[in-house]
């Protein structure tokens, strides 16, 4: 299997890390970008668009580029390098993936194309508060009176629910299954608010608020909204492979330069090991990713959920890991919130918990492997 990027993809590779790199490139602006709402930077966003960025993974005729997941891996990782607060993930991947997939053409160029062009900041309502991380909606339920459909009940968190100009919103169907609908956000109430990382988050509470189902009505559109889940969970996981690299290369540099006893700090052994065993869990992500996101093109739905879930798991993993020694190796100041490793580490634990942590998908795995006959040892 090749791993390699062709020309085209270190293109973008390259342009993408200079634009983002460029905005990001003085930690305290991210500080300040993230105080106050949207919490991100509009004029990123805006350029991202003018990159074809924002429509990459969408068709043309829905104004998008056509590209792959392999290519929209790459934008994430590039953000992930810098914790970049841009809604990425949650509108492009999430909110525009499953308007792509289960939308009317009229809806797919209503939504997609300003999204695509930043004019617009779609958010996907999915997730219920004490739910766990389900592909079906429960709580929030749709009602049909004739040809209009109203949906009643709490999504949180919203990711970027609170800049939204559309929220896709997923709800128990009258007859069963997961329907899903465009709600105008100004039709329900919204509290947004900040997460762990800086980025934005929302509780959205809908009580007969005026809905457009996504689609043919009425049609249970659970399986697609777990095929999206886990198309997001290994973007997710190209996000935080960014990230983990930025925290290694960090750490490095700190062990390298900061002296103790007149030496540097890469002269003890132990801390170099440590570093060392940092690269590792690195570099087995970095594989189980890039492998997972080459199933996720490949699309074959089979082995889709268990590539997602692995890469996931691996992911929670390594993210504790390296998040964890860069903080103790760096000591007092990866505490400081002046200092990029703090957001960092923020960003990994929350991008662990926004589609599933390592126990989940340690379940998951677990509940694979439960259904196979047991082999009798001595048979």
């Amino acid at each position: 299997m090749d791993f390699a990027y062709d020309d085209e993809q270190l293109a973008l590779r390259d342009a993408v890390r200079g634009l983002v790199g460029k905005t990001y490139a003085d930690h305290e602006h991210r500080r300040e970008t993230t105080k106050e709402a949207p919490g991100f930077e509009e004029r990123l966003w805006a350029r991202m668009a003018e990159m074809g960025l924002l429509g990459l993974p969408f068709a043309e005729d829905d104004g998008g580029v056509g590209a792959g997941p392999v290519e929209i891996g790459i934008v994430c990782q590039e953000l992930g390098r810098v914790a970049a607060p841009e809604p990425y993930l949650a509108s492009v991947v999430m909110a525009g993936g499953l308007v792509a997939a289960c939308g009317s053409p009229e809806q797919r160029v209503e939504v997609i194309t300003p999204l695509a062009a930043g004019e617009s900041v779609p958010a996907l309502a999915h997730v219920e508060p004490h739910a766990r991380w389900s592909p079906e909606a429960t709580a929030v339920t749709a009602k049909q009176d004739g040809e209009t459909w109203t949906v009643t009940g709490t999504k949180e968190p919203v990711p970027h629910g609170g800049r939204a100009d559309v929220l896709v919103v997923s709800a128990s169907l009258p007859d069963g299954g997961t329907g899903l609908f465009l709600v105008d956000p100004s039709e329900a109430s919204v509290s947004d608010y900040a997460v762990y990382d800086g980025s934005r988050a929302a509780r959205v509470d809908l009580a007969g608020t005026p809905a457009t189902p996504l689609g043919e009505g009425g049609r249970d559109l659970t399986t697609s909204v777990s095929a999206v889940l886990d198309l997001a969970r290994v973007m997710a996981a190209n996000q935080s492979l960014g990230a983990m690299r930025t925290a290694l290369a960090a750490t490095t540099d700190y062990l390298k330069s900061r002296k103790q006893f007149g030496v540097t700090l890469n002269t003890f052994q132990d801390l170099t090991f440590r570093a060392a065993d940092m690269y590792v869990s690195l570099e087995l992500t970095q594989s189980i990713v890039d492998w997972a996101t080459m199933v996720i093109a490949a699309g074959d739905a089979g082995a889709m959920s268990e590539a997602a879930t692995r890469a996931a798991l691996q992911v929670s993993r390594a993210g504790r890991h390296v998040g964890q020694e860069a903080i103790q190796l760096h000591g007092g100041i990866a505490m400081t919130a002046e200092y990029s490793i703090g957001s960092l580490v923020a960003q990994l634990t929350v991008l662990d918990h926004l589609l599933g942590d390592g126990h989940h998908h340690l379940g998951r795995l677990a509940a694979g492997v439960a259904d196979q006959e047991m082999i009798d040892p001595l048979g």
